[in-house]
């Protein structure tokens, strides 16, 4: 009778950390931070949030398990977006302010580089052996640019082809073994969505797209790399509008009428897509992306957040604001380590032979 009430507290556990959450709240306010931000960069690895402090020329960095922030690091003048380099030792800041790349060391917060760039960086992403794939900032034509910088050194490198204006407030994503890196224009028609190998140091571009719609305003690629999501407008009968296309060929798998939104979030299993209201009260949509329907949402405030990110739990929501970072609930059960499940399951075995032994 013992070994029996032990493995049915042992079914409901596995069952509680697996099935979905009746008890969440969703869009419950979890925790707000006192300080503001700009792009929000999660990093599962590290269980980290590092976010850009615009107001402060600060990188702040969030611990995502104990929900305390753990460190801020001054960088230069209005940092914008940090990315994390593939083994995890080092955090990019790209600040737009003064034109300079600050290099942080991810242990001990220390700024270990700045480096100057040619024009103001707007977007940054990290591929292998720290080389760094920035987009820029700009109202003229000198002022454009997409540079490959080697993050050790800073020796830079402009890779812009004879339209220099494409890459204007470009948006970049890079794959998780780093060797496949997509670029989205922004604001401009026709919308161009263009692939690159970067497994070496010299760019190879792997073809584009440019037949669906203009004015880009958001690019998310997913945690499995396969499918890549392009905020557009003025396509497929919709306004504005978000296509989900296959990162092999960029052809078209599904479209969401999501409406104008400059800022998307997938769940850890790219499950479920939230986006950010772009004009009116702040709010989030969240849509299934099993049959890109909206299956509910919630409110954020009173003003538009700046970027939103997951974590690792798929049970926060982090969104960024001018004075704040605010964490709400998604109401979604936590997706289990694997470690947990493992756990369950070789303790319900063990009490199963012990039981026929």
């Amino acid at each position: 009778m013992k070994g029996r009430v032990c493995v049915s507290y042992m079914v409901v556990a596995l069952l509680i950390v697996c099935s979905s959450s009746a008890w969440s709240a969703r869009g419950d306010l979890i925790k707000s931070f006192s300080f503001g931000g700009s792009k929000l960069t999660m990093d599962y690895s590290s269980h980290r949030l590092y976010a850009a402090n615009p107001q402060q020329n600060r990188l702040e960095v969030i611990d995502t398990r104990s929900m305390s922030h753990i460190a801020s690091v001054p960088v230069g003048a209005s940092p914008r977006v940090a990315a994390v380099s593939p083994d995890g030792t080092r955090v990019y800041v790209a600040n737009t302010g003064d034109s300079t790349i600050s290099v942080v060391d991810a242990s001990s917060f220390a700024v270990l580089n700045t480096f100057r760039t040619q024009f103001s960086p707007w977007d940054l992403e990290v591929g292998l052996e720290d080389r760094l794939y920035v987009t820029t900032q700009g109202y003229q034509d000198n002022w454009w640019g997409f540079l490959q910088i080697d993050g050790n050194t800073g020796e830079a490198r402009d890779v812009t082809n004879d339209q220099r204006w494409m890459y204007r407030r470009g948006f970049v994503e890079i794959s998780q073994d780093r060797t496949l890196l997509y670029f989205g224009n922004s604001g401009l028609s026709p919308a161009t969505l263009s692939k690159y190998d970067v497994s070496t140091p010299t760019m190879v571009g792997l073809g584009g797209n440019q037949s669906m719609g203009s004015n880009g305003m958001e690019l998310t690629l997913s945690h499995d790399g396969k499918m890549i999501y392009y905020g557009l407008g003025g396509s497929f009968g919709y306004g504005y509008w978000l296509g989900q296309l296959r990162t092999s060929d960029f052809g078209l798998q599904g479209t969401l009428d999501a409406g104008q939104s400059d800022s998307i979030a997938l769940s850890p299993t790219d499950s479920y897509l939230y986006r950010v209201h772009f004009w009116g009260a702040g709010g989030v949509d969240i849509y299934s992306l099993s049959n890109y329907q909206k299956i509910g949402g919630f409110a954020i405030g009173t003003s538009h957040a700046g970027d939103i990110v997951i974590d690792e739990t798929g049970t926060r929501l982090f969104a960024s604001f001018v004075d704040r970072i605010n964490v709400f609930d998604t109401g979604f059960a936590p997706i289990p380590e694997p470690s947990t499940i493992l756990a369950l399951l070789c303790g319900l075995g063990g009490m199963i032979w012990r039981k026929r032994k």
